[in-house]
């Protein structure tokens, strides 16, 4: 006669286990949702929508249709290293998730990265980084008011909005 017996690890185990994945997921770095805790060396996410406000006439009509569109994007900058500069003086990476129309799509970089920057009381993102044209900018100031955001090309912004704070 046989006996169907599964394999179960002594409690001790079961606990210790349960302890080290505690302890893992506390000493991750947090992730928070207020741009202001990125000079203070923590990774921020924030979910943002792009209203299209004004498109100028050097977009074209892809863009002209998109006019009072909104689309939900969320942008995780990473925390830079720690230093000893000034706020303004910081910058670092990260990347998003979006589902942009084609003609906003083509002005991110894939796949999804960005380069952040703070200037001043903002911080600006691009997601478009290392490209001279074609460049997705969102500028965000640092006390988590609603920023804005541009395409800009060679000739200049071509396209408008403002970026809103989703909760």
């Amino acid at each position: 006669m046989s006996t169907d017996r599964r394999y179960q690890p002594p409690l001790f185990l079961a606990l210790a286990v349960a302890t080290v994945s505690a302890v893992a997921t506390a000493c991750r770095s947090p992730t928070v949702t207020s741009i202001d805790m990125l000079c203070g060396g923590a990774a921020v996410q924030e979910s943002l929508e792009l209203v299209v406000d004004s498109v100028r006439p050097q977009g074209g009509a892809p863009l002209e249709r998109l006019r009072g569109s909104r689309h939900r994007l969320t942008l995780t900058l990473l925390a830079a290293p720690a230093s000893a500069r000034p706020c303004q003086d910081q910058s670092g990476e990260g990347t998003f998730d979006a589902a942009l129309p084609d003609a906003m799509a083509a002005a991110v970089h894939r796949p999804p990265s960005v380069h952040w920057q703070v200037q001043g009381t903002e911080v600006q993102v691009n997601l478009n980084p290392n490209v001279a044209d074609n460049n997705l900018l969102i500028r965000l100031p640092l006390d988590g008011r609603d920023g804005r955001w541009e395409i800009s090309t060679l000739v200049g912004a071509v396209a408008l909005g403002r970026a809103v704070h989703r909760m």
